[in-house]
């Protein structure tokens, strides 16, 4: 059952469609590499694939990293919010252990 998706602030709709560009452009690449490594070995397999996810996750919190200064947010504010965005990313990261490759940087 695909996820349900709840419409999106236009500020979200351009963040989601950056990140899906940035998907893009790194999964041909990812997947002629993998393609290449399923030929060689399974280290090499298991690396492409590390690439390909350290890429996926550079862009996101390349996104995050940007989207600070659109979000409408009082001074007094920001810093508990950013804190609480990095823990939110971070979080889903560790939670699909993506977070082996790219560490936190945010």
């Amino acid at each position: 059952k695909p996820p349900v998706r709840r419409k999106l602030p236009a500020k979200a709709r351009d963040a989601c469609a950056r990140l899906d560009a940035a998907a893009d452009r790194l999964f041909f690449p990812h997947l002629w590499a993998r393609a290449l490594a399923m030929a060689a070995t399974q280290r090499e397999e298991d690396a492409a694939a590390r690439a390909f996810r350290a890429g996926l996750v550079r862009a996101a919190r390349a996104e995050l990293r940007a989207a600070f200064h659109a979000v409408p947010c009082p001074a007094i504010h920001a810093p508990r919010a950013e804190t609480r965005a990095w823990d939110k990313l971070n979080g889903l990261l560790r939670h699909h252990r993506l977070t082996e490759e790219a560490p936190a940087d945010g």
